[in-house]
């Protein structure tokens, strides 16, 4: 994310929070450490990274695994990000 970040204040030339949200939904797909990242203007977040899952008993975390969303779920009725592909 310090990444995009630092790409999106370079590309707004401002560190004002509007201004970095706009730049990050015009950033191209990039290839982050988490894997290729893009913003979604519709949605207004990051589309296409894996997501790691992680099992906690007893207050420990284990790793399972990596999935990688091919959609957004459904939370409202009328939610904008359910149509935007993830990748």
């Amino acid at each position: 994310m310090a990444y995009a970040l630092k790409a999106a204040v370079e590309a707004a030339g401002s560190s004002e929070g509007t201004a970095i949200r706009d730049a990050l939904q015009t950033l191209p797909p990039t290839d982050y450490l988490t894997g290729p990242i893009a913003w979604s203007d519709i949605c207004h977040n990051a589309q296409g990274r894996d997501m790691r899952v992680v099992e906690y008993q007893n207050g420990k975390g284990k790793f399972l695994q990596l999935i990688r969303p091919s959609k957004i779920a459904q939370v409202d009725p009328g939610n904008p990000c359910e149509a935007v592909p993830t990748s």
